[in-house]
């Protein structure tokens, strides 16, 4: 994919004071896997490539659906999808009481006795409890509940095959809840198709769970969709998960709408993603700030992104105040 950077050759005296003059071009491909790219392209005869914002596919601190439990009675997986209670079910009760009252130590033991008499809610929320500490404990229970048709024992082995590199089985677990109809599985079973590069794949399964109301997939979807060049429908899936107040997909659609040299609407968006507490529109607003001169807005932005869990934010909130990098380098302000 072409990365659309914004380049202007500036003298270094303004270079210095941190001015920064946008114009649009694309230059070079790169792919990329961590969080929004925030790095200095090459330096030119003293000017100075400034990056475009970029939320990648798959965003570090949203990996995927996490572990689930479930609170109802015991599954019973019949022609017609019918719920029974059936044995264990007291012991089950009584376990999700105790966990609520903060009695964990002998709910687990409830929750193990139901799950030996077949009880498979039981055995997911067995594996909840244990996984922290014995994994393999949790896979036994969890793969027995998946064997019994569970769909979210089938997504939680998933997700702990995935964690554990076992992809190709984790794909096989996802793709059967996936089947069943969990959305969580659909969006999980995008990110592992994103990570091995083929994004059509990951497209189809996010537009299933984002059709079915999953933000995080609307995102995704979004996301995939333009990098695969379709900027007006990626547009689309990006405002339907931003409306929904999510701070990942607000900050996404600004990303989308300064990379189309629509500043001030950016600018809009990550106003609203810094109110939910988004750390990359923190970020970003930092950076923004520095484009019009503003350094002290600019150093509490990255300080309020270093709070909220940006990775680089505290770094660059000091580099702004002391006119230095880390590594003793001069501070060249205003790249993402």
């Amino acid at each position: 994919m072409q990365e659309e950077l914004v380049s202007e050759r500036v003298p270094d005296r303004q270079a210095r004071q941190g001015r920064v003059h946008e114009r649009g071009c694309a230059f070079g491909s790169r792919r990329e896997a961590l969080v929004v790219v925030h790095s200095k392209g090459p330096d030119w005869g003293g000017a100075r490539w400034v990056s475009l914002p970029r939320q990648p596919i798959g965003n570090p601190r949203r990996r995927r659906e996490p572990f689930r439990g479930r609170n109802g009675p015991n599954m019973v997986i019949t022609e017609g999808d019918g719920v029974e209670t059936g044995s264990g079910e007291a012991e089950f009760q009584e376990a999700k009481a105790l966990q609520e009252q903060g009695q964990v130590r002998e709910a687990e033991r409830l929750f193990r006795a139901a799950a030996e008499a077949g009880h498979v809610s039981a055995m997911l929320n067995l594996g909840i409890l244990v996984v922290g500490r014995d994994e393999s404990e949790a896979e036994r229970w969890w793969r027995a509940a998946a064997d019994a048709g569970d769909r979210v024992g089938q997504l939680n082995l998933g997700i702990l095959c995935s964690d554990q590199g076992r992809g190709e089985e984790a794909e096989s677990w996802y793709r059967k809840a996936a089947e069943a109809g969990e959305v969580g599985a659909r969006h999980n079973l995008g990110m592992l198709l994103i990570r091995r590069g083929d994004r059509q794949g990951a497209a189809e399964h996010f537009r299933i769970a984002a059709e079915d109301g999953h933000t995080d997939s609307m995102t995704n979807l979004g996301l995939a969709l333009g990098e695969m060049g379709r900027a007006e429908e990626s547009e689309e899936w990006l405002r339907r998960a931003a409306e929904k107040g999510n701070g990942r997909a607000l900050s996404a659609l600004a990303n989308h709408l300064y990379s189309q040299g629509r500043r001030e609407e950016a600018d809009e968006w990550w106003e609203k993603g810094a109110a939910a507490g988004d750390p990359d529109s923190l970020f970003n607003l930092g950076v923004r700030c520095e484009h019009k001169n503003d350094m002290a807005g600019a150093e509490e932005y990255f300080r309020k992104a270093g709070q909220a869990g940006h990775p680089r934010g505290e770094a660059r909130a000091t580099a702004v105040a002391r006119g230095i990098r880390a590594n003793g380098a001069p501070y060249m302000p205003g790249l993402f």
